[in-house]
C-alpha cells in the first residue's frame, strides 16, 4: 500500500477551467504503475497523492471475465480527479494522447463507461463486474490531455486518494447483475445484453446504491412497437440505498424481460444496481406414457422430471422414490407393478445451495383387463351324440390370477365349477353352454355356446318290399318300406328308381327322390312306379330322421319287354301232330331196311367170315333186344352198314319249336275260351348229337352185355313214362347222320313230349275230341 500525504485545498468550483490550464500537448506520458493479480488472496488498499499533471495506474492481471471486484475510493471534497477504467489497448492510447473517451467513428466509449468516475470529489463505493479477461487498469488521472475534449477533471493540484479494492465475496450463484451503471441526462438503457428468462414463481431482488443522480430501475418486455413496458413495480434511485422484491407470474414465464434503468434527473446518474434471483424450487413430476395417474397392470410407467423449473440450473440432482421399486437417481424414471394397487411415487430435488423440495403422487395400478377364455374341445353349433362322453376345458389366463370359472347349462349354474367341465349328452335338443371367468380384480368375462344334443343312430328297417320277378315294362311296381327310430318320429321315406341317369338335371344321381306315402296304421311307406322301358334299374330307398341319419338300401330291377300277342295252343296242336306223323313214316322205312338186310344176312350166313358171323350175332341180339313189332318204334334197330359197329344209342334231341316253326326267343301261350290254357305245356322235342368217339372194337361179349344194358334202360323208361301223366317219349336208335363222313358215327332219334296239363286231364271229359286225341 501506498500512502501519500497532501494538504487539501478547497475548491468551490469542480468544473474545468480551461483559460488557467497548460494545455501544450505532449508526444506521450507515463503513470505511476502497481500490477496486482486476480487470486484469491487479490486485495488492494492503498493511499496515494497524486500531482498536478500526473497519474496513478492499479494494473489488475490474471483475470478470467468473470470476477466481481468491489471498488471503494475515497475522494478529496477540494479537488477532483478522474477514476478511470480501461482495458490494456486503451490504456495505451491513453499513454500516447489518444482518444480513449470515445470512439469517433461509432460513438461508443472506449474506456469502461459504467465503472469510470470523472471529477470524482466524494466517496464512492461500487461493485464492477470484469467482462472479460484481459488486464484491466483503475488510472488516477489528475492529468489535462487534449484528447479530453473538455471532460473530466483537469489536474491543478496535487490530490491525495485512497482506493480499496477485494474481490466480491457473493455466494449467491443467481446474480445476473451487480456492477455500476452511469447514465445521461434522461438517458434510459437496458442494462442486461440479452434477455432473461424466469420460471414462474422466481423471486427477484433489485438492490441501487446510488452515487449521484436520480432514476428508476426494473424489469421490462418489449411491447408492440418496440416500446419497453414495465412488467410490475420499479425501484426508485434516490439518495440512499433502496430494494426491490418481486415475483415473476405465469404471464411472464418463460417471457424474454430485460432488466431496465432511467435517469430522470438533469444531470448524470451513476449507482450499483444489484439485481438476484431466488430460483424457484417446484419439483413437477410428468407422466409422459399415460394420460392419468391410473395405469393398468403390467403397463410400464414413464415419469419425467424436466418440467421443473430450473431456467437458473438451480437444480443439482433429481431423486426418486418409487415404492417397490426404490431409488431412482435421474431426470426420468420408469416404473411396473405385479400387483394391482395404490403406490406412492416421489420427486425430491436438491438445489445448488442445498435447499431441498419434495412433491409426491399416487399411482392407481389397475387390472382392467378381462381374462382370456378359449373352450378346448368343442366349437360352436357343434353336434354332439347322444350319451356320448365329452369333458371340455377351459384354457383360461389372465394378466394376474384368475378368481373363478362358472359353467351354465341352459342358464343352470353347474355346482362343479373349474377349469374343466362334462357336457350332458342325455337329452337330445338345442342347448346354451356359458362360461364366465372373473379374476381378482373383479374383471368378469363370458362366452356362450349353441350346442345340439343329435341323434347317434339311424332309423332300423323293419321290412322291405321290393318288386317280383319277371317285370313286364309299363306294369305298376310297389316298392314298400317300414322303419322306426325309437328316438325320433319324423322319418322320411324317399326313393331313387334309377341311380344311372340324373332325372332333375342338378348333376347328382343319387337324389332325384320320389317321396312316398306313409301309412300310419302300418308304418309303412310306399311307392308306385312304371317303368316304361326294358332294362335292369338300380333302385334306391332311404329313410331319413331329423338329424340327416339315414338308412339306405339298394336293389336292382329287371324290367323285360312285354311279349307280342298271343298265339293259339291250336297252332302248337297241328304241329306237333304232323310232326308224329313224319316220324312215323321215318320209322317204318327204317324197320323195313333192317328186316330186307337180317334176311339177307341169314341167307348168306353159311359163307360168313368169323367176323361177319359175329355181326350177325349182334344183329340178332338187337332183334331179340327190340323185339319183332315194326309198329313198335321203341324196337327199332339200328339202321348201319355192315361194317359198322354195335354201339349204344345216343338220343338226338329235337326242338319242337323248330319243327313247328316257331322261333325258340319268342314264346308264345296259348289261351282258349275254355280255360285251357297249355301254352306253358306246349311239346318240345329236342334232337340231340352225341360226341363222336373214336373207339376199338368190341368184344362180342362185350357188345351183348351193353345190348342187354339198353334193353334194361328201354324197360325202365317204358315205365318212367308210364308214371309220368299224359308224356310221351319216343326214341330211335341208329339213325346215321347224312353228313357224317366218317360213317363211325351212330346217332338216335329222341322225340319228347310234355305232360299234358293236369287242368287237361281232369277236365277231359269236358274237351273236345279233336283236343285230346295228340
Amino acid at each position: 500500500m501506498v500512502a501519500l500525504l497532501i494538504i487539501p485545498l478547497i475548491s468551490t468550483n469542480l468544473e474545468h477551467n480551461m483559460e488557467n490550464k497548460n494545455t501544450n500537448a505532449r508526444a506521450s506520458f507515463t503513470c505511476s504503475e502497481y500490477n496486482y493479480n486476480l487470486n484469491s488472496n487479490f486485495v488492494v488498499d492503498a493511499a496515494f497523492i497524486v500531482n498536478d499533471d500526473e497519474c496513478v495506474a492499479l494494473i489488475f492481471q490474471g483475470s478470467v471475465g468473470n470476477e466481481i471486484l468491489d471498488i471503494n475510493i475515497i475522494g478529496n471534497s477540494s479537488n477532483a480527479i478522474d477514476a478511470l477504467i480501461m482495458d490494456s489497448g486503451v490504456y495505451y492510447s491513453y499513454l500516447n494522447e489518444q482518444e480513449y473517451h470515445i470512439n469517433p467513428l461509432s460513438g461508443s466509449y472506449l474506456i469502461e463507461k459504467n465503472p469510470s468516475i470523472e471529477n470524482l470529489t466524494e466517496d464512492i463505493e461500487f461493485t464492477w463486474s470484469i467482462p472479460s479477461n484481459e488486464d484491466y487498469m483503475l488510472v488516477l488521472d489528475n492529468m489535462r490531455h487534449p484528447a479530453d475534449k473538455g471532460r473530466g477533471a483537469d489536474g491543478g493540484n496535487s490530490v491525495s486518494i485512497s482506493v480499496s479494492v477485494n474481490l466480491n465475496n457473493e455466494t449467491w450463484a443467481w446474480t445476473p447483475h451487480n456492477s455500476i451503471i452511469q447514465l445521461e441526462t434522461l438517458e434510459t438503457e437496458t442494462i442486461n445484453d440479452e434477455a432473461l428468462y424466469f420460471d414462474e414463481g422466481d423471486i427477484i431482488t433489485i438492490e441501487s446504491r446510488p452515487l449521484f443522480g436520480t432514476g428508476e430501475v426494473g424489469l421490462t418486455y418489449l411491447g408492440n412497437n418496440e416500446q419497453l413496458i414495465w412488467i410490475g413495480d420499479v425501484l426508485s434511485i434516490a439518495g440512499s440505498n433502496n430494494q426491490l422484491d418481486s415475483t415473476i407470474t405465469s404471464e411472464f414465464a418463460d417471457v424474454p424481460l430485460w432488466l431496465t434503468i432511467n435517469n430522470q434527473g438533469n444531470s448524470k446518474m451513476a449507482t450499483t444496481i444489484k439485481m438476484s434471483v431466488n430460483p424457484v424450487l417446484n419439483p413437477i413430476i410428468q407422466i409422459t406414457s399415460h394420460n392419468s395417474t391410473e395405469i393398468q397392470l403390467e403397463d410400464t410407467i414413464q415419469l419425467d422430471a424436466s418440467l421443473t423449473p430450473n431456467k437458473w440450473n438451480q437444480i443439482e440432482n433429481f431423486n426418486w422414490d418409487i415404492e417397490d421399486i426404490g431409488l431412482i437417481d435421474s431426470t426420468t424414471a420408469n416404473a411396473k407393478w405385479e400387483s394391482p394397487g395404490e403406490y406412492s411415487v416421489s420427486l425430491e430435488i436438491l438445489r445448488s445451495d442445498g435447499e431441498v423440495a419434495t412433491t409426491s403422487i399416487s399411482i392407481s395400478v389397475v387390472d382392467l383387463i378381462e381374462p382370456n377364455v378359449k373352450i378346448s374341445g368343442i366349437n360352436n353349433n357343434a353336434f354332439i351324440e347322444q350319451n356320448s362322453d365329452l369333458t371340455l376345458n377351459c384354457d383360461c389366463s389372465d394378466n394376474h390370477q384368475i378368481d373363478s370359472i362358472e359353467w351354465f347349462w341352459d342358464s343352470n349354474a353347474n355346482p362343479n365349477q373349474g377349469s374343466s367341465f362334462i357336457l350332458p349328452t342325455t337329452d337330445l335338443g338345442l342347448y346354451n353352454l356359458m362360461i364366465k371367468v372373473t379374476d381378482v380384480s373383479g374383471n368378469i368375462v363370458q362366452t356362450s355356446l349353441s350346442i345340439t344334443i343329435i341323434d347317434a343312430t339311424a332309423p332300423e328297417l323293419i321290412s322291405v318290399v321290393w318288386p317280383e320277378d319277371n317285370i313286364v315294362q309299363n306294369t305298376e311296381l310297389d316298392f314298400k318300406i317300414k322303419a322306426t327310430d325309437p328316438e325320433d318320429s319324423n322319418l322320411i321315406f324317399r326313393w331313387d328308381i334309377d341311380l344311372s341317369t340324373d332325372s332333375n338335371n342338378d348333376g347328382n344321381k343319387r337324389n332325384d327322390w320320389i317321396i312316398g306315402a306313409f301309412d300310419t296304421t302300418t308304418n309303412e311307406a310306399k311307392m308306385s312306379y312304371t317303368y316304361s322301358t326294358p332294362g335292369v334299374y338300380t333302385v334306391m330307398v332311404q329313410v331319413l330322421n331329423s338329424e340327416n341319419r339315414k338308412l339306405e338300401l339298394t336293389h336292382s330291377v329287371a324290367v323285360s319287354q312285354a311279349p307280342p300277342p298271343e298265339t293259339s295252343s291250336m297252332v302248337y296242336v297241328v304241329g306237333g301232330v304232323g310232326l308224329l306223323g313224319l316220324l312215323g313214316a321215318v320209322g317204318t322205312l327204317a324197320w323195313r331196311s333192317i328186316q330186307q338186310r337180317i334176311d339177307r344176312i341169314e341167307a348168306e350166313g353159311k359163307n360168313l367170315t368169323p367176323e361177319e358171323q359175329a355181326e350177325l350175332k349182334q344183329q340178332q341180339l338187337s332183334q331179340e333186344l327190340y323185339g319183332n313189332d315194326q309198329n313198335d318204334l321203341a324196337n327199332v334197330a339200328n339202321v348201319g352198314n355192315p361194317e359198322q359197329q354195335w354201339s349204344r344209342p345216343q338220343a338226338q334231341q329235337i326242338n319242337y319249336h323248330d319243327i313247328a316253326g316257331i322261333p325258340a326267343n319268342n314264346p308264345q301261350s296259348i289261351q282258349t275260351q275254355n280255360n285251357n290254357n297249355i301254352g306253358n305245356n306246349m311239346l318240345e322235342a329236342l334232337m340231340e348229337e352225341p360226341e363222336i368217339k373214336d373207339e376199338k372194337p368190341k368184344e362180342i361179349d362185350d357188345d351183348l352185355s351193353f345190348l342187354k344194358e339198353m334193353k334194361k334202360e328201354n324197360k325202365n323208361e317204358k315205365v318212367e313214362a308210364q308214371k309220368s301223366s299224359s308224356g310221351l317219349k319216343i326214341e330211335i336208335p341208329g339213325i346215321k347222320k347224312e353228313n357224317d363222313s366218317t360213317k363211325k358215327n351212330k346217332g338216335g332219334l329222341k322225340i319228347e313230349l310234355p305232360p299234358l296239363p293236369q287242368n287237361l286231364t281232369q277236365n277231359k271229359n269236358e274237351l273236345n275230341v279233336d283236343d285230346f286225341d295228340l
